[in-house]
């Protein structure tokens, strides 16, 4: 079973998990990727927290696509569809919470803050091999407790771009999310995808909430996250956005997420301050 989690298997396969529970209300696995391996899109029977203890994780859902800085954390409710790729070497913390152990319902994918006692929670409960699950005792029962109450107090992070329904509009923006530095316009893909500008402009509304060069500017801000995360200088993260200066993005971003991006790398990565 630790294989199949690892590496699930066909296009929405389902990794049933709650059998290997062991008669506790929780489940917690500690895995290291490489850089650049995925897990196809899978589901779970039961509910679900990915902590990213090391490295970053982009996830994809039918409904959008999270960034998972290091340190941070991704909940996912059972049965929903998830696949999860490693941008570099990932060390992944994964929990699952038995239905009947939810402190509240959690119905909705959200990038979260996992607080320092946590952390420690998961680390100490974490297993390798689903196998080695056994009956709780008195002190796995007492930090069962203490994570249910963490879990539910997680505070919850705006990192998210949302997916659309219509397949016209679904192509066009996973073009982007695969070039988010590419700037062609609205009407640059109409002809490619199938409708009109205005068709484009009216589910983007519909759909996404927004407009495209708002809902792309959200996509570059997610990358760059991710980039940052994994200590690119800010002028490279900025180019390969496809931004003319390092100015022009410093400054979206910064909108965005009312602070600069030097606040998101270590001081060995960071630019020189000129270009801040």
């Amino acid at each position: 079973m630790a294989g199949t989690e690892a590496h699930p298997g066909a296009h929405g396969e389902e990794i049933p998990l709650y059998p290997f529970f062991g008669g506790g209300r929780s489940l917690v696995f500690a895995h290291d990727y490489p850089a650049s391996s995925a897990q196809p899109q899978h589901r779970h029977d039961v509910a679900q927290l990915l902590h990213a203890v090391r490295g970053v994780m982009r996830v994809t859902t039918p409904g959008g696509y999270w960034v998972v800085p290091p340190g941070r954390g991704m909940w996912i409710p059972a049965w929903m569809p998830h696949a999860i790729h490693m941008v570099g070497p990932v060390s992944m913390c994964t929990l699952y919470v038995a239905a009947h152990a939810m402190p509240a319902p959690c119905e909705a994918c959200a990038v979260v803050v996992v607080p320092a006692l946590l952390q420690r929670l998961l680390g100490e409960l974490a297993l390798h091999d689903p196998r080695d699950a056994a009956p709780p005792g008195a002190r796995q029962r007492a930090m069962e407790d203490l994570l249910l109450i963490e879990i539910a107090g997680m505070e919850q992070l705006p990192l998210h771009v949302a997916l659309p329904a219509d397949a016209r509009l679904l192509r066009l923006c996973e073009e982007v999310l695969a070039r988010p530095q590419d700037a062609r316009t609205l009407e640059d893909h109409a002809d490619r995808v199938g409708a009109s500008p205005r068709t484009l402009r009216r589910l983007f509304q519909q759909q996404l909430g927004m407009g495209f060069g708002a809902w792309r500017q959200q996509v570059r801000l997610m990358e760059a996250l991710a980039k940052l995360a994994e200590r690119e200088p800010v002028a490279k993260v900025a180019a390969d956005l496809g931004y003319a200066a390092p100015s022009a993005f410093i400054a979206m971003f910064r909108r965005s997420m009312g602070r600069s991006p030097r606040g998101y790398l270590p001081e060995s990565a960071a630019d020189p301050p000129a270009a801040n």
